[in-house]
């Protein structure tokens, strides 16, 4: 009798009440309905997830069909006076495009002190040159764009051409 007693009292307390919410908010897992991991839908509001880019393509042939592709390392974007400066680098090649702008989302002129430097050798912007802002997220203050650029040399008849410019998610603090 003894051992029928103990037994129904571990069954007793072995069980859970069925009615009970598991807390899947907290559970390390993807649950339904959640956007990601514990957050979203029935969960807290998942933190916004940024990825930062900025890269372009660029040939002396203005013909060529699949130029190409630079990812740059390291970027930034930052205000000086009326202008707005976008620099990009990969340690072989570094540019800086220059445009006025408030940070409003347009379509920009690059101005002429727009350059890119490749292992030294200066090029600077001069023709078909602009700059797009299609997203600034005010506040997370990061901003989103395309670019392109016809780039010369001023000791040689050399040109290149920046093509399909995209920089993405770049902060700032101006």
């Amino acid at each position: 009798m003894r051992i029928i007693v103990a037994i129904i009292t571990l069954l007793l307390l072995g069980c859970k009440d069925p009615e009970a919410e598991m807390d899947t908010c907290n559970n390390s897992f993807l649950d339904p309905g959640e956007v990601d991991v514990d957050c979203g839908g029935p969960c807290d509001a998942c933190e916004e997830k940024f990825v930062e880019s900025m890269s372009f393509q660029m040939t002396a042939d203005p013909e060529a069909e699949t130029p190409p592709a630079y990812a740059m390392i390291e970027y930034s974007i930052s205000q000086e006076g009326d202008y707005l400066i976008l620099s990009g680098t990969d340690y072989q090649r570094t540019i800086n495009l220059f445009f006025k702008s408030d940070g409003s989302t347009g379509i920009y002129q690059l101005d002429s002190l727009s350059n890119l430097n490749i292992n030294g050798q200066f090029y600077f912007g001069y023709k078909d040159h602009e700059i797009s802002i299609f997203e600034n997220n005010t506040d997370a203050k990061r901003i989103s764009g395309y670019f392109s650029s016809t780039f010369f040399k001023t000791t040689a008849d050399d040109t290149l051409y920046v093509t399909g410019g995209t920089y993405a998610d770049i902060p700032y603090s101006f």
